[in-house]
């Protein structure tokens, strides 16, 4: 759907995780020797560490063979900085300092601390965590012991 719109002269997003990218890949090589009449922005994920996946890759290489621009935060706090910046350049600071964005990597409790303790973090997305009941007990239990915040 995003690539149609942005064949119509559109501006589109869209995201999905490292392996969507391998699904959408002919079309967006396509698109990228093609060109496309809008804008097409590829938003995906990757699993180090296969926490949710059945497999590591790097999307950086779809980017480079298909000539494609790319810009990689170095870590979650980049990123969701990078959000909070554009969401107060489109819709006012007061809209950037109260939207609450989410990190959606891989959190566990071991990780879990260091990534809430990020400035722009103001909570998570506990994926293939949860399925250990024990893990997600123990990430929730942070939780509490931080008080305030979201999870």
């Amino acid at each position: 759907m995003a690539l149609g719109a942005a064949y119509s002269a559109a501006r589109a997003l869209v995201t999905m995780k490292h392996v969507g990218l391998n699904v959408a890949a002919d079309p967006l090589f396509t698109a990228a020797y093609t060109g496309v009449s809008g804008a097409l922005v590829v938003v995906t994920a990757d699993d180090p560490g296969m926490a949710s996946s059945q497999n590591e890759q790097d999307n950086r290489r779809y980017a480079v063979a298909a000539g494609l621009p790319m810009l990689s935060p170095a870590d979650a706090q980049e990123a969701c900085a990078a959000i909070r910046t554009r969401i107060s350049a489109v819709h006012g600071d007061a809209a950037g300092s109260t939207v609450r964005i989410l990190y959606g990597g891989s959190v566990k409790s071991d990780n879990m601390p260091a990534i809430m303790a990020e400035p722009d973090v103001d909570g998570a997305l506990v994926g293939g965590a949860s399925l250990d009941a024990s893990e997600f007990v123990r990430i929730c239990r942070y939780h509490d012991q931080r008080g305030a915040g979201s999870l």
